[in-house]
């Protein structure tokens, strides 16, 4: 499992939506499967949206699914780092 997360960026949104400190930080789940394959997955931010009824935080939450997609991407040798914010 792997944590991470940006006071930041995560402090305003759980004041703004207390129940998003269930979800937060951000977590990746890396495991092997049963055929040998490693995997990753995480939770879509953007999911977060409606389960905190956050619509007008769109741009906060677009940055963490950003942030989401580039980590997993790097951590699977999908890239190189060269889109890493």
């Amino acid at each position: 499992m792997l944590i991470f997360g940006r006071p930041q960026g995560g402090t305003p949104l759980m004041q703004a939506a207390p129940t998003l400190a269930l979800d937060l930080p951000l977590k990746v789940a890396v495991y092997e499967d049963a055929h040998g394959t490693t995997r990753l997955i995480h939770t879509d931010p953007g999911w977060l949206l409606a389960r905190h009824g956050l619509a007008e935080r769109r741009p906060a939450i677009d940055k963490m699914r950003g942030l989401m997609t580039t980590v997993t991407a790097i951590a699977a040798g999908q890239t190189h780092g060269t889109d890493a914010p």
